[in-house]
């Protein structure tokens, strides 16, 4: 793995083996859609990718095994301890073509790689302050005729469906994201940051998807458990509101397997180069 140890600090959720079971249950509700995106992108036999912001690997697996010995595929994360337990899972399986770099999409200086003909990431750019940037590095990683396949949020499309935590959990989340110069809700912006950076053509299409109501719980109150203590420290929240927001959460009813819920909106971007 190659090391150039960076630190987001605009990243509001944890890292590591501490947010293992979090994205594992992240990439169970999206993957079907992701895989779907990236076949509308020809993802096949022998293609160089670069996976930014490849978490704790979920998804670098798949990416592997689809382009076969013959492909490779370049890991990146500025977070080392996801590094470390993403290489962890994909050497535990085999696969020998994937290499880890630890490092800032951001920062990232020219490299000695192959230059990709597809860069993917899933929920990233929602992360950065200065998105723009990250996308004009991505460019230089990519072959002319490459193409990004991203996925981000609209965040403020949670539907709360009555319950009324729903609506402060997602009105609290947006304001960390303000705060920190983030956006949450930058899939509506995917089709002009692409087109402003001279990809062309770029296609982006939206989908909400409805997901069974022991899974919505359980992903808000992760990913709330993580931040909660960050919204108290910036005085967005106070303690007594966090928790009694907490318990509101843990009662959402999930014995009904028929109880569904509608989870933010996703942008689904393929850009060419």
């Amino acid at each position: 793995m190659r090391n150039a140890a960076e630190k987001n600090e605009k990243y509001i959720l944890v890292t590591g083996d501490d947010a293992v079971e979090r994205l594992e249950l992240q990439n169970r509700l999206f993957a079907k859609e992701t895989k779907a995106h990236l076949q509308k992108a020809k993802l096949s036999k022998g293609m160089i990718i670069w996976e930014v912001g490849c978490g704790v690997g979920t998804m670098t697996g798949y990416l592997a095994n689809e382009v076969g010995e013959t492909g490779h595929v370049y890991a990146l994360d500025i977070s080392k301890e996801q590094l470390e337990t993403a290489e962890k899972r994909i050497r535990s399986e085999g696969i020998k073509n994937v290499t880890f770099i630890n490092g800032d999409i951001n920062t990232l200086e020219s490299t000695t790689t192959d230059l990709a003909d597809l860069v993917y990431m899933r929920f990233v750019l929602m992360h950065l302050e200065y998105p723009e940037n990250a996308i004009e590095k991505i460019k230089k990683l990519l072959k002319k005729g490459g193409v990004i396949v991203s996925q981000e949020s609209i965040t403020s499309t949670i539907l709360n469906q009555g319950i009324d935590v729903i609506d402060h959990y997602t009105k609290t989340a947006m304001s960390l994201a303000k705060h920190n110069n983030i956006d949450y809700d930058i899939g509506n912006r995917m089709e002009a940051l692409y087109k402003q950076a001279g990809f062309n053509p770029v296609n982006v299409y939206y989908n909400q998807q409805k997901v069974q109501a022991a899974d919505f719980q359980k992903m808000l109150l992760m990913s709330f458990c993580e931040w909660k203590n960050k919204a108290i420290e910036l005085k967005i929240a106070t303690e007594k509101q966090v928790e009694i927001w907490e318990k509101e959460i843990e009662a959402i009813p999930t014995n009904d397997q028929h109880l569904m819920f509608d989870i933010f909106k996703q942008a689904h971007a393929l850009a060419w180069k």
